[in-house]
């Protein structure tokens, strides 16, 4: 543990420090790994953000916008973005769910060791490797950390994801889960159990504190995935209700988006996050509309203080996670009925102004805070 008198900033300048995360920096969404990874070079640490690979197959198979940015990244130049991040996306034969649990390791021991070489083994023995992507755990033992951290997001339910979960715990040093759920889920079974704590997701809050500056309107939005984990019955309900109010839902669409909705949704499709602010610009509401999959009992949702901070609104379907926040502006609902009645006083309270008591409660829930936090027990 760090001694009271270090502060965790001047301990950061002397670090190199790994982040072994499912998702690549060029996706429109940005996870957790990002803003740690963000929030610690900027402290001085030497960060480098490795994401789940690339294969060979997809690159022949598929010509999705997400892919080519992905090969894009595997083949270019090692060079630290504007934060001072190293991103790196291995490449690999196959996609590591379709392999078994020998084919995978060895892929990915080849692609440590290619890692390793196209970095000069700048990061061949780091300070501090933290892992969210459990398909992972082979390269973070090529590496041979220091210290070694997983940090869960989600409770993982298919088998390959499961065992290799199981593997990394058993070599982890400590374990930082996304939420209380999460950590419970995830250690369910284990017999020998390292450090833990939880550190829920933050916010950018300077970014997204500029959306205040545009009047509201009574429009609602819902950012984020489109997949089973959202309720969109619900969303064709409360569009119904309220027709005068435009419901924008921002992500990237798919098959499980439905065929007919009301006319007042507007389905806007994938937002980059650096236009995300802007987005929310005029809302006054932020719906989180999940469903009842077990994935959502653990989710530590990071639209939750982006709206807060945008000085939305927030309405929410009820959840472990969120029940244990408190936060003005906000309403938890458990069926449709209550969550009709929730939309309908929220654009009420947001006829008044914009939520600036949420706003307050996001300000203290800074990635920059998190991040020292997350070092400050890991060291």
């Amino acid at each position: 543990m760090l001694s009271e008198d270090a502060s965790v900033e001047d301990e950061a300048r002397r670090l190199k420090i790994v982040f072994l995360s499912h998702t690549a920096a060029s996706s429109v969404f940005r996870v957790g790994s990002h803003h740690l990874s963000r929030e610690m070079a900027r402290m001085g640490a030497d960060v480098c953000h490795v994401s789940t690979p690339v294969s060979l197959l997809h690159a022949i198979l598929r010509r999705d916008q997400d892919t080519r940015a992905r090969l894009r990244t595997a083949f270019s130049r090692r060079r630290p973005d504007a934060d001072g991040v190293t991103h790196v996306v291995p490449l690999v034969l196959f996609p590591l769910p379709r392999m078994g649990e020998s084919a995978r390791r060895i892929a990915l021991w080849l692609a440590s060791g290619w890692l390793k070489n196209s970095l000069r083994k700048r990061w061949s023995h780091p300070d501090i490797v933290f892992v969210d992507q459990p398909l992972l755990e082979p390269m973070a033992s090529v590496l041979h950390p220091s210290r070694l951290i997983y940090r869960p997001t989600d409770a993982h339910y298919d088998s390959a994801s499961r065992s290799a979960e199981l593997h990394l715990i058993a070599r982890s040093d400590a374990v930082i889960a996304m939420s209380p759920r999460v950590l419970e889920e995830v250690l369910s079974g284990v017999k020998s159990v390292p450090r833990t704590t939880h550190f829920e997701n933050g916010v950018d809050f300077e970014r997204f504190s500029a959306s205040v500056n545009v009047p509201p309107n009574e429009d609602m939005v819902y950012l984020g995935a489109l997949d089973k984990r959202l309720d969109w019955e619900l969303i064709a309900q409360i569009a119904a209700r309220f027709p005068r109010s435009r419901v924008r839902i921002l992500g990237p669409e798919n098959a499980s988006v439905p065929l007919s909705l009301p006319d007042n949704v507007d389905l806007l499709g994938a937002v980059p996050y650096e236009q995300v602010p802007a987005a929310l610009a005029g809302v006054s509401i932020g719906l989180l509309p999940f469903s009842n999959d077990p994935g959502n009992q653990g989710r530590s949702p990071m639209k939750y203080y982006e709206y807060l901070a945008a000085g939305l609104y927030v309405v929410a379907r009820a959840s472990p996670t969120l029940r244990a926040r408190d936060a003005p502006g906000v309403w938890l609902y458990e069926d449709s009925n209550e969550a009709l009645e929730s939309v309908s006083i929220a654009l009420d309270s947001a006829r008044s102004g914009r939520n600036v008591g949420g706003r307050a409660v996001a300000s203290e829930h800074s990635w920059k805070m998190i991040a020292r936090n997350v070092l400050r027990f890991t060291l």
